[in-house]
């Protein structure tokens, strides 16, 4: 269960490529003139759901043997894990401090708050998306520390389940994740903003990404074991895996591009499409011979690595270009520029070496 799975490292590429061309769009009205690309960025954010997905993924296929009744291990599980997001979110939360980034009460108020937002809870308790203080893209983080602190549980829950269960259970929490939203949308006052970053309503996605990680051996162990059906998939299985994927994506653009101009996100209808295709890719991409071998190449590693780094430095391109004020004609272009150099700087001369004491502390 701890295979690495190489070949998510270009979900996780496209991803982050996508969410800043998402934000560069509403932002900066980037566009790059093609009707269809140009709706697919307008919903971008659903690439946020495809990354809850990947962590709960990624935390299964590492952490399965973890018990809550292992006091030791679960305390160990939250020291790595603080450790590798909370000195990157103490650092930009820090610096938006210094530039008093999104500050928008006094200094007194913002003093006192401050207390909530280094307890990384601080989107339980935020006004809006943005998080509870200063940096736009904060929210996500601490909502993920909050799936962080769950996930044991839920860890305690996938152990305790056999593969049928498994699937049934990713379709109840796939129709759960809908109804939801629609709830949120339909049942309440609430507006995109207020439900769209809310921790609890993630953990449908995060917990099918979860499962998904059990059910990627599954089917590995199925392909091995029936030699009729079996050989032929092994033998085949990069085609095979190559044309699943590529016809879920081709799938997932064409529907989404064709609901977007009628429900934009205030529905959240994309998790319609965008949860089963993403299951579907996983399960298959796991199995991927090719995606496993190109992506873990050096270079696709480290691009892939930068995820979190460019989703968090946007606020901080943002920040850099309404001090200089920078001509609104390449202000796009430029905004993704710095994005991605700040995420480069960061990862490269603060994340890894971080991350490097961490290991040989470990």
């Amino acid at each position: 269960m701890h295979k690495r799975i190489d070949s998510l490292n270009f979900i996780r590429i496209i991803g982050m490529t996508m969410i800043l061309l998402f934000h560069a769009k509403l932002m900066y009205g980037f566009s790059v003139g093609l009707a269809w690309f140009d709706d697919m960025i307008s919903i971008g954010a659903i690439f946020v759901t495809v990354f809850f997905m990947l962590s709960g993924f990624g935390l299964r296929k590492s952490n399965q043997e973890l018990a809550i009744r292992d006091f030791s291990g679960v305390l160990k599980y939250y020291k790595k894990r603080i450790l590798s997001i909370y000195p990157l979110f103490l650092l930009l939360t820090v610096v938006a401090l210094i530039f008093q980034f999104r500050v928008m009460d006094s200094w007194n108020e913002t003093l006192m708050r401050l207390p909530v937002q280094f307890t990384l809870l601080h989107i339980l308790v935020g006004k809006d998306m943005h998080g509870f203080l200063f940096n736009d893209n904060c929210w996500y983080i601490s909502a993920l520390f909050v799936l962080y602190l769950l996930f044991p549980i839920l860890n305690e829950c996938a152990n305790r389940l056999r593969v049928r269960a498994k699937v049934v259970s990713c379709v109840v929490l796939w129709v759960v994740s809908i109804g939801v939203y629609f709830y949120c949308v339909y049942g309440t006052e609430l507006t995109f903003l207020d439900y769209y970053p809310n921790p609890f309503l993630r953990i449908p996605e995060f917990m099918i990404g979860m499962l998904c990680a059990d059910l990627s051996e599954e089917v590995g162990s199925w392909m091995a074991g029936n030699r009729a059906i079996g050989k032929v998939c092994l033998a085949n299985s990069n085609w095979v895996c190559t044309g699943i994927v590529g016809a879920m994506a081709i799938f997932a653009a064409i529907v989404l591009t064709i609901l977007y101009p009628h429900f934009k996100q205030e529905t959240n209808l994309y998790g319609v499409i965008v949860i089963p295709c993403t299951a579907v890719v996983f399960l298959c991409m796991a199995n991927w011979e090719w995606g496993n071998r190109m992506g873990g190449n050096k270079l696709v590693r480290w691009l892939a690595g930068l995820g979190l780094e460019v989703y968090l430095c946007q606020s901080f391109a943002t920040l850099v270009l309404a001090k200089v004020k920078v001509d609104g004609n390449v202000d796009e272009m430029v905004f993704m520029l710095l994005t991605v150099l700040f995420a480069v700087v960061v990862n490269t001369f603060f994340t890894r070496p971080i991350g490097k004491i961490g290991k040989a502390r470990g």
